[in-house]
C-alpha cells in the first residue's frame, strides 16, 4: 500500500503516524486482530524519530491492542534496504514521465511496481493532527532522544499491569546485544 498526499495536506509526524495506524488497521481487518508483539522500523528522519510516535506506541499498548511493540530505528546509511528499492522503482518510472492528474500519477506507481503484486494507491486529503492532540505530554528530558550523541536506537513498550498506564517503556542505544564502537 502506498498513500499519496497533496501539498496542501501537510506531512511530517501527523503523516508517519497515520500511515501507520491506517496500516495496522488494514492488517487488523485482515486477520482479526493484531499480532500480540509489533515490531516496526523507522529511519532517523524527523517524521518518524519524534516524540508523538513514541506516545502512539505506547497508547497502541495501553489500549490492550498489542501487548509489546519493538521500535527500532534504523542505522545511518541504510539505503539498500528494500523499501528504498521500491521508492528507487517509482522514481525511475516517473522520471521520464508527465501525470497531468492524481489518476495519472497512481497508474505510473501502478506500472513501476506491477512486478512486486497488486499494489494499492490511497490518495490521504485530511490528516488527524496528532501533534497539535500531543502536544504537553511528554517529560521534558526525552526531547533529546534523537540528536547526534544522546540517539536512542530503540524503544520497547510493554504491558505491564504494575505501572500506571499499563505499559512499561525501555530503550537501549544500541539494536542489538552485541556491538562494536569504531
Amino acid at each position: 500500500t502506498i498513500y499519496t498526499t497533496f501539498g496542501n495536506v501537510g506531512g511530517g509526524a501527523n503523516l508517519a503516524i497515520h500511515t501507520w495506524l491506517l496500516s495496522l488497521e488494514q492488517y487488523f481487518k485482515k486477520h482479526n486482530g493484531l499480532p500480540r508483539t509489533l515490531y516496526h522500523q523507522i529511519d532517523g528522519g524527523p517524521e518518524n524519530a519524534n516524540q508523538e510516535f513514541l506516545a502512539i506506541c505506547a497508547l497502541l499498548v495501553a489500549s490492550g491492542l498489542v501487548d509489546k511493540i519493538v521500535l527500532t530505528r534504523l542505522p545511518v546509511g541504510h539505503t539498500h534496504e528494500d523499501i528504498d528499492g521500491l521508492f528507487a522503482l517509482i522514481w525511475r518510472k516517473l522520471r521520464d514521465e508527465f501525470s497531468l492528474v492524481p489518476s495519472e500519477f497512481v497508474d505510473l506507481i501502478k506500472l513501476a511496481l506491477k512486478k512486486k503484486g497488486n499494489v494499492r494507491v490511497i490518495d490521504l486529503l485530511a490528516l488527524p493532527d496528532y501533534v497539535s492532540l500531543l502536544a504537553g505530554c511528554f517529560d521534558k528530558s526525552l526531547s533529546r532522544f534523537a540528536k547526534e550523541e544522546w540517539t536512542v536506537n530503540q524503544f520497547i513498550f510493554e504491558f505491564d499491569p504494575s505501572r500506571p498506564c499499563q505499559v512499561k517503556t525501555t530503550y537501549r542505544y544500541y539494536c542489538s546485544d552485541e556491538f562494536f564502537e569504531i
